[in-house]
């Protein structure tokens, strides 16, 4: 009985470890969404892909629940080889090659993880006067553009999880057959602001939202 109560004791407070964990790295992503590229601020040097008189509208990152898996599965694996290290500790420290292989693993996804979130932290959607671009890639740089001229339509969707967390999914009409990959676009923050920014840069002008939406 007592090593049972001992077993659930570390369970609910590596459980509660594990929630407090994701909680933590949820509102930081939060805030390098909010205080990041944003509705305002450049941190990116965005000037090395504008062409001559082509200027910012603004620029955005991914919404962070494009890593809340990844973040999981991290939190989910350190939380479980703290526990599994902690019983092996308490119970005669055996399986020491087991637990030092575990942690070994726990690290590689912490790896991952940070990696993840690097490559979050790179991957911009532009808005400029002229065109849609994306830049994405850690070690080598990639660039896609539209010309706002090809876009004839724009729309987007939020399900009822984009509506709780605050985004959505955009569908671009382009003339012509040629296909894009930025012909969709998934996981766009504050979906309403970037709709907005968006049809002023293709149409010319575009109603200032109400403050109460934002």
């Amino acid at each position: 009985m007592a090593e049972r109560n001992t077993a659930l004791y570390w369970f609910a407070g590596g459980g509660a470890i594990g929630w407090r964990t994701f909680s933590g790295l949820v509102a930081a992503l939060e805030t390098m969404e909010a205080c990041g590229p944003g509705f305002g601020g450049f941190h990116m040097k965005v000037s090395r892909y504008l062409a001559v008189n082509e200027q910012a509208v603004t620029n955005v990152r991914l919404h962070w629940v494009v890593l809340a898996r990844v973040i999981l599965e991290t939190v989910a694996g350190l939380v479980a080889v703290l526990a599994i290290a902690i019983y092996s500790a308490t119970h005669g420290g055996g399986g020491k090659v087991l637990v030092t292989l575990l942690w070994w693993m726990a690290l590689a996804a912490v790896v991952r993880l940070a990696w993840r979130v690097l490559d979050w932290d790179r991957t911009r959607l532009l808005i400029t006067t002229s065109r849609l671009v994306r830049v994405s890639g850690i070690i080598s740089t990639k660039v896609q553009s539209i010309p706002m001229s090809k876009i004839t339509d724009l729309s987007y969707t939020m399900d009822p999880n984009g509506r709780l967390l605050g985004y959505g999914a955009f569908v671009l009409e382009t003339e012509g057959d040629h296909k894009s990959d930025l012909e969709k676009l998934a996981h766009i923050p504050r979906p309403d602001r970037f709709y907005l920014l968006f049809c002023d840069s293709i149409f010319g002008s575009s109603p200032e939202p109400a403050t109460d939406e934002f």
